[in-house]
C-alpha cells in the first residue's frame, strides 16, 4: 500500500512547486522591473514639480528685494549729501520706506523689511526696519539694531548685515533665530554699492514657518514626505519621523550621498531610515538649498506586492486542479482530510486562528493536521504578542504614537457623528536636551520614564500617549472631562517634584472639546498645545526646569 507521503508529494506538491516557481518567479521579476521604473518616474516628476514651486517662491522674494535695492539706489541723488546731511538722510528714508513696505506686502511670507547703512559712513543705527507678527497684520516701525554694539561674527544679532557685506553679493541666510525680533526666519539680503563704495544692505525677512509649511504639505504615497536642506546638507525642514539630533545628522549624510549619485527617471537612492527601507530623490534649488522626497519601499512596492498576491492566488487555483486529480485517484482516503486542511488554511488567510482540524487518522495527513492546529495556536499567540508591542512605547510602557493616531481617527469619527465628548492634555518635559547633553541619554531616558509615570498617576496609563521624544498627550473621555481643573492642579503639583536623581519639571496645557469652535480633534489639540507653550514660557521666566540633583 502506497503511503500518503508518496501520493501527496507526487500528485500535489511537485505540481504546485513547479508551477509556483515558474509563474511566481517570472511574475515577480517582471513586477520588480515595471514598478521600480514607474515609481522612480513618479517620484522624480513630483520632486521636479515641487522644486519649481519652491524656486518660484524664492525667486519672487529675490525679485522683491532686488527691486527694492534698485529703487533705493535710483532715489539716491548724492552719496556725499546722504553722509553729511542728516535732514537729507531722513528724507531719503521716508522715500524708500513706502516702497519697501509695499514690496514686503506683496511678498508671500514676508515679516520684515529693512535698509541699513554702512556704519562707516552713517550712524550705526541709521536706516529703516519694519516688522509684523503675521501676514494679516500691517508693518510697523521697529527699533534699529545698533551695529556698533555687536561683533561682526555675532550671527544671531548682526549676521544679516555682515554676511552679505563680506560676501560682496546677494546671499540667502540659513534659517536662524533673530534675537532682535525673537522669530526664526530666513533672509535674503543684497549689499548696496554707490560709486564703488558700500552704502549698506537691503533685505527682507521671511517667516521660516511659512517655508516649513510649504515643504511639509508635500506628500507622496501613504507616509512619504519632503525634506528641505541647506547648501551644506543640514536638515532644515523634516517630517515627524526625523526627531532627534542624531537621526537628523544621519539623514544629512544620506542626503549628501543621494545628491552626489547619478539619479535618473529610473534610479532612486535607497537607504535605511529609522530601520525602514526607504528611497529618496534630491533636486537642487536655485538658492543653494535642496529638496528631497522620500517614501518607504513597502509603499512604493505596494502594486508589486498586489501582483505577487495575484500570482499566489493563481498558484492556489492550480493547486485546486491537482487536488481534483487526487480525488479521482485516492477518493476518500485523501480528499476529505485535505479539504479539512484547505478549510483551515483559508481560515488562517482570513485571520481566523480559532479552529481545530478534525482528523483522527494516524497517517501523515493526521500528523499534518495536528501540526496545523499547533501552528495556528502558535501564530495566534505570537500575533497577539506583536499587536501588543505595536501600540506600546518601549521606553515608558504607555501608548505609542501608532496607538495615538488610531484613537485620534476614532475621535474624529465621533465628532462627525456628533457624539464626541473629550478633552486633551499636552505635557512637555522641560530641558530634556540639557539632561541628555550634560548627563547622558540614559539619564534623559530615566527622566522621560519618570515624567511618564507621574502623568499616568494623574490620568491613568490607558489614557496617556507618548507622541514625541519629550512630549506626551492625554485623551480624557466622557464624564472625566469635568475633572480637567482637578487634573491640571494634580499635574501642577507633580511638576517640580524631586526624585533621587532629578528635579522634574514639565509644562502642561489642557483643552476641552467644544462643538461650536472645534471642527476636529486637531483643533482641540492645538489649543491644548498653545496652553502648554504658555505654561512653558512662564516657567522659563521663573527659571524652572528639569535638572540633575
Amino acid at each position: 500500500m502506497k503511503s500518503i507521503q508518496t501520493k501527496l508529494i507526487a500528485l500535489i506538491l511537485s505540481g504546485i512547486i513547479i508551477c509556483a516557481f515558474i509563474i511566481g518567479g517570472a511574475g515577480v521579476l517582471s513586477a520588480q522591473s515595471v514598478i521600480d521604473k514607474n515609481s522612480a518616474q513618479y517620484m522624480n516628476s513630483l520632486c521636479r514639480e515641487k522644486s519649481l514651486e519652491l524656486d518660484s517662491l524664492f525667486g519672487r522674494i529675490e525679485q522683491s528685494v532686488d527691486t527694492m535695492a534698485e529703487y533705493a539706489l535710483g532715489q539716491l541723488e548724492s552719496l556725499d549729501e546722504l553722509i553729511s546731511d542728516a535732514h537729507y538722510l531722513d528724507e531719503f528714508n521716508s522715500i524708500v520706506s513706502e516702497f519697501a513696505i509695499t514690496a514686503a506686502n506683496n511678498t508671500d511670507g514676508a515679516i520684515g523689511v529693512y535698509i541699513r547703512y554702512n556704519p562707516d559712513i552713517a550712524p550705526a543705527n541709521a536706516g529703516i526696519f519694519y516688522v509684523r507678527g503675521s501676514e494679516d497684520e500691517p508693518f510697523s516701525d521697529f527699533e534699529l539694531t545698533d551695529l556698533s554694539l555687536y561683533e561682526e561674527d555675532d550671527v544671531e544679532h548682526v549676521g544679516w548685515y555682515y554676511i552679505p557685506v563680506k560676501a560682496g553679493k546677494p546671499v540667502w541666510l540659513t534659517p536662524y533665530l533673530n534675537k532682535n525680533t525673537g522669530v526664526t526666519m530666513i533672509s535674503y539680503v543684497v549689499p548696496l554699492y554707490e560709486q564703488d563704495k558700500l552704502l549698506g544692505v537691503a533685505g527682507m525677512d521671511i517667516d521660516f514657518d511659512y517655508i516649513s509649511k510649504v515643504v511639509s504639505e508635500i506628500k507622496i504615497y501613504d507616509s512619504g514626505s519632503a525634506v528641505l536642506a541647506d547648501a551644506e546638507g543640514n536638515v532644515l525642514v523634516h517630517d515627524k519621523e526625523c526627531n532627534g539630533y542624531e537621526e537628523q545628522a544621519d539623514f544629512g549624510v544620506h542626503l549628501a550621498v543621494a545628491a552626489s549619485v547619478n539619479q535618473s527617471d529610473e534610479n532612486l537612492y535607497r537607504f535605511s531610515r529609522n530601520g525602514i527601507d526607504s528611497k529618496m530623490i534630491v533636486n537642487a534649488l536655485s538658492n543653494g538649498m535642496s529638496l528631497a522626497i522620500t517614501a518607504p519601499v513597502s509603499e512604493i512596492d505596494s502594486e508589486k506586492n498586489q501582483l505577487v498576491a495575484n500570482i499566489l492566488i493563481a498558484a492556489v487555483v492550480i493547486a485546486a486542479l491537482f487536488t481534483a486529480m487526487t480525488v479521482l485517484i485516492a477518493r476518500r482516503t485523501i480528499i476529505r482530510p485535505i479539504l479539512q486542511l484547505n478549510d483551515a488554511a483559508k481560515k488562517i488567510a482570513d485571520g481566523d486562528l480559532n479552529f481545530k482540524v478534525d482528523c483522527s487518522s494516524k497517517d501523515e495527513i493526521g500528523t499534518l493536521a495536528k501540526s496545523f492546529s499547533q501552528t495556528a495556536k502558535s501564530l495566534k499567540k505570537n500575533i497577539d504578542y506583536i499587536n501588543g508591542l505595536a501600540f506600546v512605547d518601549s521606553l515608558t510602557g504607555v501608548n505609542n504614537n501608532t496607538a495615538y493616531q488610531r484613537d485620534v481617527l476614532a475621535i474624529d469619527e465621533e465628532i462627525e457623528n456628533k457624539n464626541a465628548r473629550f478633552a486633551v492634555a499636552v505635557v512637555d518635559i522641560n530641558d530634556l536636551k540639557l539632561i541628555n547633553d550634560t548627563c547622558g541619554h540614559d539619564s534623559g531616558n530615566k527622566l522621560i520614564s519618570t515624567v511618564a509615570n507621574l502623568v499616568c498617576d494623574v490620568f491613568g496609563r490607558e489614557h496617556v500617549y507618548r507622541i514625541g521624544g519629550d512630549e506626551f498627550a492625554v485623551i480624557i473621555r466622557g464624564g472625566e472631562t469635568e475633572k480637567c481643573s482637578q487634573y491640571a492642579a494634580a499635574l501642577e503639583s507633580e511638576s517640580g517634584s524631586k526624585t533621587d536623581d532629578f528635579f522634574v519639571s514639565f509644562a502642561k496645557g489642557i483643552a476641552v472639546y467644544d462643538s461650536s469652535i472645534d471642527a476636529d480633534y486637531e483643533s482641540v489639540f492645538i489649543r491644548a498645545d498653545r496652553e502648554m507653550y504658555k505654561n512653558k514660557t512662564a516657567m522659563k521666566e521663573h527659571g524652572e526646569g528639569s535638572k540633575h540633583v
